[in-house]
């Protein structure tokens, strides 16, 4: 009876563990999507304030251009992508997240956008990113995978 109990009690933390996994692996992408959603729409104060990290709104509070001037290809990412073919998600220490979307350009070749997200302020924080043409679709990530940030 007892043996019976533990078992259900494991299976249950199992259950709970994984469910929490799979809520956790979808976070980015949804951040990602109300992301899209806001530059569509040219909303770009409420990015600033809500999309992007502390020390990057600083930096735009200093520059004297445009959202899409001062960071390009984090203007540029919605609309990079004709069409989607996947994406995947990692959380790192749950401080630190990578989104991979996978997908096709407007000319139909294979490209795969690579971004980073921080948790600040309760919340993920888009904070880099980099877009990869790819020579085929065989190159596809299969994991979420974080750019790599220039020295």
């Amino acid at each position: 009876m007892i043996k019976a109990m533990r078992n259900s009690v494991l299976l249950l933390l199992l259950f709970v563990v994984s469910c929490a996994a799979v809520g956790e692996r979808e976070v980015l992408h949804e951040r990602f999507k109300e992301y899209a959603r806001l530059v569509a729409a040219k909303e770009y104060d409420a990015i600033v304030e809500s999309s992007i990290p502390a020390d990057n709104r600083t930096e735009f509070r200093k520059g004297t251009g445009s959202f899409g001037e001062q960071f390009p290809v984090l203007a540029a990412l919605p609309e990079t992508l004709s069409k989607r073919m996947g994406q995947h998600e990692r959380i790192i220490n749950g401080k630190k997240g990578c989104l991979t979307i996978n997908g096709l350009d407007e000319s139909g070749g294979p490209t795969s956008l690579h971004i980073e997200y921080v948790r600040e302020e309760g919340s993920w924080r888009l904070n880099y990113a980099e877009i990869a043409y790819l020579e085929s679709e065989k190159e596809f990530s299969r994991t979420g995978k974080c750019p790599v940030k220039p020295e």
